[in-house]
This record gives C-alpha cells, structure tokens and sequence, in this order.
C-alpha cells in the first residue's frame, strides 16, 4: 500500500503517453527532467513579462513576420551568408602561413574586400556630396523665386555685399556667345549717346547666336527678330503701351508674324529634308510647291494611312496636301491643287480668298462653320480634313488635333491659325482669343506640362510665339545658363518698345487684378542690375554698358535710375576713378564714364551727397569737388577739420589725413581762387587751416611759432585793447570756429604759461649776470598781460564753454601771478 501513488502516477503517465501517440497533432519532444524544467522557467519568464506589461519586441516581431507570411524557423539560415560577409576576415587567422595557395587565396580576396569597401565609401561621399549640392542649388533658387515674389522695395537694385558674393559662374570669365553680346551692347550705347541711327538689337543678336553653335539658341533669335519685325513703335508710356498690347490691332499684327515664322521654318525644313534625300523621294520635274510636299509625304510615310481621303489618279492624299500647303505658307498653290487637281472651284476660291489676308470674310467663315459641324467632324474620318476646316473657320478650338500636330510647333501654328478677334462681338461661341490662349499656355499647362526644367527651349518658344515676353524672360532668368540671354532678350524688347516694365520696386513678374488676361509686367530694372552685378570688377566697362539701359527710367521720386545704380556700383566699389580724378594744378582729368561718353556731374554728385548720408565724409569731399560743387566740398571740409583740429596729430590718424586734404585743398584754392556763392566759406576755412597750423606747433613745443600764428589770426585777443573787437567778432564766426574757441584759448594760455616759465628760469639762469635793464621783467609783465587779456575774454563772450575750461585758464593765471 506505501508505493499504491508511485503505482497510480505511473500509470497516468503511460497514458497520456498513449493519447499523445493516439493523435499525433503534437510534436514528440524528447527531453530529460533538467530541460523540461528549463524550458518551463522560460515560458515562466515569458508568460510573466506578457502578464505584466505590453508584449515585447521579439514577441511583436514574431507576430508582425508570422501575419506577412515569412517562416521564422528558416530566418536564420537566410541571413547566414550577411554574417558570413563581416567574418571573412576573421577567418583569416585560421589558415596556417604554412599554407601558400590558401594563404594567396585569403590576400586576394582580402584585398578586393577593401578595394571594395573602399570604392563604396568613396562613392557613398561623392554621391553625398552631389545631392547635398543639389539640395543646396534646389534651395536658393526656391529662394531667389520667392525674394523675387515677395520683393516689395528698391533694396534689390542696390549693390550690397551679399548681393556682390561673386559665385564661380558670375567670376568666370565671358563666354564667347556674351562677348558678343557685350560688343553689341557697347556699339549700340555709342550710338545713342553720339547721336548716330541705332542699329537693331535684335537683328544684332542674332547675328551674335549664329556665330554659336547652339542651334537652340539660334532657333529662339531667329524667332524673336521675326516675330516682332516692324511691331514697335515710338516711345510710349506703359499705361498707353498695355492699351496696345491688348488691342485686337496688335494681336492681329503679331499672330500673322508669328505664323508667318512657323510657316517659313517649317517650309525651309521641309525643303531641306527632301534635298537632302533627293535619290529616296525622287523628286523630279518642275522643283514647285506640290512635287516638294508629295516627295514629303512619300518621305515620311505619311499618305500610308487608311483613313485619307485620296484623290483622282495621282491626285494624292487631298486635304493631307492642301494642310501642308497651308502648314508651308502656301495656300495660293493650295487652292492651285485643288482646282486642277481635284476640280472643287468652290473649295479653291475659298483658299484663294484666304491666302490674300489670311482670314476669311465672316460670311464664308459662318459657311464653313455650319458644314464642319453638320458634317466633317461627324462623318470623316480623314484628321487633315477637319484640321483644314478649322483653321479656316476658326472652330472646334477646343480640339487639339493631336494626330496632325505631332510637334509644339505645329500645335501653336494650328491654334494661332483659329485665333479670332473678338472686339465687335461677332462670335457668341466657339471661338479662342490670343488673350486666351496665352492664359492657357500659362496657367492651364504651365512649366511642368512642357517639362521646362529639362527643355527650357521648348517653353520658351512657347511664351515667345505667344507674345509673352515678359514670362519667357522671367523664366530664363531663372534658368542656369540662359541668365545672359534672358537680360539681352529684354534689353532687346525694350529698346523696340515692346516690353511692358513695372517701377523698380515690385516683383520681377507682376500682375494686377485689373489687368486683362495675357498681360504681365516685367520688373526690367531688376533684370539689368542682376545680371550688371555679375559683371562688377573684371568687366566694369560692360556693367556700366547694361546699367546705362537704365537711362529713361524713373523711380517713384523721379530719379534716374541709371544713376541711382551707377552711383550704389561706385559707391559699393569706392572706385572713384569711374568719374575721374583731380589733378593738383586744379585740372580734371575724366574717368571711364566720361570716355564712354556719358554726363557724369548728376553721378558724382549724387555719390557724393550719398557718402555724406553715410558719414563718409572724406570721400564726400572729394567728389563734391570732382563736381566742382566748391561750397558742398568746403561746407563739409570744414565741418571735419573742426571736429579733429585738436586731436594729437598721431600718424596715420583721421586727423592727419584731413590735414593733408586740407593743406592740398588750400593750396590749389590760392593758385586757383574756386567760385563760391558763400564767401564765409573758404574764409572759415582758411582760419581752420591755420587753427591747425596752431596745434601743430603747440603739440610740437614750438611756442614761439604758435604764438605768431594766433597773433595773425586775431580770433583772441593778446591785448586788453583788442578784447572788445574780438568778443564783437566773435557773433561773425562760423560755428566751425566758435566751437574750437575754448581749446584754443586753453591752448595759448599754456603757451603763454610756457613761454612765461622759459623766461622766469632764463632770469634765474642770469642772475648773476649783468643787469639787461629790466628787459625780462618787462617780457614777463607782458606775458601776463596777454593771460589777463584771455581771461577777461574768457568771461565777456557770450558763448557755453565747460567748467574745465575756465578752471584752467583761471589756475595758469594763478601760477604766473
């Protein structure tokens, strides 16, 4: 009975032993008692942690691996060769020096490891680098951008430091295409400045583009001189210059130029395509308009399609050869075609009458109108009869006949093409405005449609076909590179009267509500001076060359602002050899803004009233005298001697320098008397110039001299006869000189102390010598006699001095008494 529950036990084990084998959805796990109770206190710890607190990270990434499908069990097996990766090297003392072949074989590939590792770091750093730069690029053009938008005042058009940080492109020197540019600029300038017929920039500049080999560039000149050939003007306000900019007159003038471009360069295309390949199209017979395009057609495969309608006979693909006559130019022989081609008169003289002005009457245009709509876009099939039917009834406009334009150049000729004018209201619907199409090239599409980061041109053109001068050249001088083409492209513009410029202060591109659609304003002084302050110091001449664009232009006070941003250049610089310099004998010898030809008086003499703003006094000075503004250049000259007169004349100080401007000053002005309005001038200055003379010799020790000058002045009196005239004078004297009076009275009383304590140890020196007749007594009685006189003045003027200067005259009257 003592071993019955040893008995029972045993029997329960052994059958759940034979359950277990029974159902066999358990694994068999075979441990001894030591690891099962291990593994209980495992499960323990789990079970514990799980009861206390939220589940643990292995635990949730078990969960999280377990829901995406992935076999934990066979994890580790997968991420063994990662680890065996880092252990390679640790191998590496495993294999015994003994043996070679495994020892070369652990070199080898121990040393293609770090060349590895090494190439991976370096490029991991470069590729860091580049996109740290990128990021820094991406960054400050969003911040030029939004400087540009929110810009507000004129701070844009001074040069100010930041602004002169010269970057590795502004530093550079000019490219070939903006030499050319910069030789243009300065032919033009010399011409309006002498007066000469000026020649046309745009012209000029492309001349200067085909002399790149950028054919982009070329295309976007060529562009411009044709399509605003002939459409400036005389000189307009920009209020009258907008009235025109959004007539129906104007957009007539400029739609028919810039189809006519398209149509010219697509022809000249067309032309050379076929000559080039003239043993594949097989041209042949009369080199006329129709032999030339079906050889195009045959060339490109074009009149392969199921879908045209083809002619008669030889006729061809009918309305595939009347767009592309159309598309050349050509409607003449278009209508030729289709007379004696195809026998339609009425189509033909429908032609005809378009290629006279380019537009059909309003009756004919109605007529085609009502066909395209009852049948053409309905029942055919064939996308150049119905592009023909638009273009010449200017319908279906929201049509963007994608299968004819394949290219942005067709696209824009096929709308410019059902552009209409709307001014006497002849359309109700369906129609399309240049104002309107430009708001859609603009705001519906955009830059990110056309792609314009990575084709800029492509944009461009866009805007320029358009008439949208003002966006192309705001988005060209955001574009890295085209900077230089974006400031000449405006200086172009403007000078033909096209260009449409807001005050200096607004954004780059601005826009009111009031404006109509289509229309923006450029803000061109800001465009000028960014691009002249890249030119600043190596190419100073071309700077002042793109600034003097500036000529006619105002700011809100009515100053030029040419010398406005000439002046802050200069001023910036402190190059004042830009206006010339001062010779000695009184002669002016110019600067570089007067070999070019330009007034330069309003710039000097703004500089100089600007330096004086500043503090810049000295250099006010000079340039007022540049000016030959004698009164402005004393006034302040005085004004600064007063305030160093009685400084030590320590060496290269403030004061020195003014003494040695003030000495050159005063002797050329008595070789050379200046014309002054203000006599009271040059005379304070002259007593300033000896004032300092004074403290010169009073600093010098040299008492004997000091005393002469002041003596000669006469500005204090050294007698008791001269106190009254002095202290009536005194009301005549120029503030300049009033407020160094107390210095100078202290100085000449320890003059006179010193001159009064030589003579007191001479006569004691002589005391035993022979009697002189009481000659120093009488010298030192006459020295107090002028201490006397300077304190009684001292005390009859009527002018605040401080208590020290009374308390020291009075003590060296008590030590000579």
């Amino acid at each position: 009975m003592r071993w019955s529950w040893w008995d029972e036990g045993i029997e329960q084990a052994e059958k759940l032993t034979a359950e277990i084998d029974a159902t066999n959805e358990l694994p068999r796990v075979q441990r001894n008692l030591r690891q099962v109770l291990e593994a209980g206190q495992q499960l323990l710890c789990r079970a514990s942690q799980g009861v206390a607190g939220a589940p643990n990270a292995e635990t949730k990434a078990a969960v999280f691996l377990g829901t995406k499908g992935v076999d934990i069990t066979k994890l580790n097996d997968s991420l063994q060769p990662l680890y065996n990766i880092h252990t390679i090297e640790g191998g590496r003392d495993t294999i015994s020096e003994t043996n070679i072949e495994s020892f070369l074989k652990l070199e080898r590939t121990t040393a293609l490891i770090n060349v590895a590792e090494t190439t991976a770091s370096n490029i991991l750093a470069q590729l860091e680098e580049k996109i740290m730069l990128q990021v820094d690029n991406e960054w400050k053009r969003e911040r030029s951008e939004i400087a540009s938008v929110m810009s507000g005042s004129l701070k844009p058009i001074e040069f100010d430091t930041q602004m002169y940080d010269r970057t590795v492109e502004a530093s550079s020197i000019l490219s070939k295409t903006a030499v050319t540019y910069a030789y243009e600029v300065d032919r033009y300038n010399q011409a309006v400045i002498n007066g000469l017929p000026r020649p046309n920039l745009c012209e000029r500049f492309e001349l200067a583009a085909k002399n790149t080999n950028d054919r982009h560039l070329q295309e976007l000149w060529t562009s411009i001189a044709e399509v605003t050939s002939g459409l400036g003007g005389e000189p307009l306000d920009k209020n009258a210059l907008a009235r025109i900019r959004s007539s129906d007159v104007y957009a007539k003038n400029f739609v028919s130029r810039a189809k006519k471009h398209l149509q010219q360069s697509f022809f000249s295309k067309l032309t050379r395509e076929v000559w080039e390949r003239l043993g594949e199209t097989q041209t042949g017979g009369v080199p006329a308009v129709i032999p030339l395009i079906r050889s195009y057609i045959a060339l490109k495969g074009l009149g392969a399609l199921m879908t045209l309608e083809q002619g008669a006979g030889d006729a061809g693909p009918v309305w595939l050869i009347v767009y592309l006559c159309l598309r050349s130019g050509k409607a003449e022989e278009a209508a030729t075609y289709m007379k004696e081609n195809i026998g339609n008169t009425e189509f033909a003289s429908i032609l005809q009458a378009y290629s006279v002005t380019g537009i059909l009457p309003y009756d004919v245009e109605c007529k085609l109108r009502v066909d395209y709509r009852r049948a053409v876009r309905h029942t055919s099939h064939d996308c150049y009869q119905r592009a023909v039917y638009c273009i010449l009834g200017g319908c279906d406009v929201e049509d963007d006949h994608s299968e004819v334009a394949q290219r942005l150049e067709d696209y824009l000729w096929i709308k410019l093409s059902v552009l209409r004018y709307n001014s006497d209201g002849a359309y109700s619907a369906d129609f399309l405005t240049l104002p309107l199409f430009q708001e859609m090239i603009v705001e519906k599409y955009g830059e990110y449609y056309f792609d314009a980061v990575k084709q800029p041109y492509v944009y461009i053109q866009a805007l320029i076909l358009t008439g949208q001068f003002e966006a192309s050249i705001e988005f060209m001088s955001r574009v890295s590179g085209m900077k230089s083409h974006a400031v000449h492209v405006a200086i172009a513009l403007q000078e033909g009267h096209l260009l449409l410029t807001s005050d200096p202060k607004s954004p780059i591109l601005f826009r009111s509500k009031d404006d109509p659609p289509g229309l923006r304003w450029l803000n061109y002084s800001r465009v000028i001076v960014g691009f002249a302050r890249t030119l600043r110091g190596r190419n100073s001449k071309d700077a002042i060359n793109y600034l003097h664009f500036l000529r006619s232009m105002k700011d809100k006070d009515g100053n030029d602002l040419f010398s406005i941003c000439v002046s802050d250049l200069i001023l910036e610089s402190r190059d004042f050899e830009y206006l010339g310099h001062m010779n000695p004998d009184g002669c002016r010898t110019p600067g570089l803004l007067e070999t070019m030809g330009i007034n330069v008086l309003p710039i000097i003499v703004r500089c100089a009233s600007e330096s004086e703003l500043r503090g810049l006094t000295e250099d006010a000075i000079i340039l007022y005298d540049l000016a030959s503004k004698h009164d402005d250049a004393l006034r302040v000259l005085c004004r600064v001697i007063a305030k160093h007169v009685t400084e030590l004349p320590l060496p290269e100080s403030a004061r020195q320098r003014i003494r040695k401007l003030a000495i050159s000053f005063a002797e050329r002005y008595q070789a050379n008397p200046p014309k002054v309005t203000d006599m009271s001038v040059i005379t304070t200055f002259y007593v300033l110039v000896d004032f300092m003379t004074f403290f010169d010799e009073v600093f010098s020790k040299r008492y004997e001299t000091a005393l002469t000058v002041i003596q000669k002045l006469k500005i204090i009196p050294l007698h008791e006869s001269e106190v009254e005239k002095c202290v009536r004078d005194f009301h005549g004297f120029q503030e300049e000189i009033r407020m160094n009076v107390p210095d100078l009275i202290v100085a000449t009383m320890e003059t006179l102390y010193a001159k009064y304590k030589k003579l007191k140890d001479t006569k004691k020196s002589n005391y035993f010598a022979a009697d002189n007749g009481g000659q120093d007594n009488q010298f030192l009685l006459e020295v107090k006699a002028q201490a006397k006189a300077l304190v009684t003045y001292c005390g009859i003027i009527p002018y605040f001095m401080t208590g020290d200067t009374y308390t020291k005259v009075m003590q060296i009257e008590v030590q000579m008494n």
